[in-house]
């Protein structure tokens, strides 16, 4: 979840599901409401693979232009090749166009780093719900030329037909990072 306007770290369970919430301080000039915001929501079947990694804490990442931003939570999935798999679920909420493009660069420095210094994360899948506030075109090639193997791609065969700078630069990121994004793998109704 991103965009929560939720003040104040929170953990709580609400109909079967854990909530883990990452928020702001309130700000006072703002109406009185908080900025930004993000929350991982666990199913009861991923707070079984919560359980299974010892129940740790999310690791949260600071505050950026006033608002909470990043948290990453520490699971242990089951995997039909290895048994069990570590996995990072991440919710990132990306500062929007009215900060300008260095302030997103430095963001997904700042994310990069986060991540980087996670335990165990080399060895880990990463799962990352982002609003990247930015607009992922395609690179290169047509849907149709796609190849049955495209484990190496970052961008799938269905992007917006153009992106911009801010989705250029989640593209690069993604691909240092080993991530793909996930929707533009399907197509999109329109």
């Amino acid at each position: 979840m991103q965009e929560t306007w939720k003040e104040g770290d929170d953990e709580f369970e609400f109909d079967g599901c854990t909530f883990f919430m990452h928020g702001s301080i309130r700000n006072e000039g703002d109406r009185g409401r908080t900025k930004g915001g993000v929350g991982l929501v666990l199913s009861p079947k991923f707070r079984k693979a919560w359980d299974k990694a010892g129940n740790p804490r999310p690791v949260t990442g600071g505050m950026m232009m006033g608002a909470a931003r990043i948290i990453s939570l520490k699971l242990m999935l089951p995997d039909s090749a290895q048994g069990i798999k570590h996995a990072y679920l991440h919710s990132v909420y990306v500062p929007d166009s009215t900060y300008g493009e260095q302030v997103h660069d430095e963001f997904l420095t700042e994310l990069d780093i986060h991540i980087r210094a996670l335990p165990d994360q080399a060895n880990s899948t990463h799962i990352i719900g982002m609003d990247a506030n930015a607009k992922i075109g395609r690179e290169t090639k047509p849907p149709e030329s796609y190849e049955h193997d495209n484990s190496s791609q970052t961008v799938g065969p269905y992007p917006f037909k153009t992106g911009n700078e801010r989705g250029s630069a989640t593209v690069e990121f993604c691909k240092r990072s080993d991530l793909k994004i996930a929707s533009s793998w399907f197509k999109h109704p329109m």
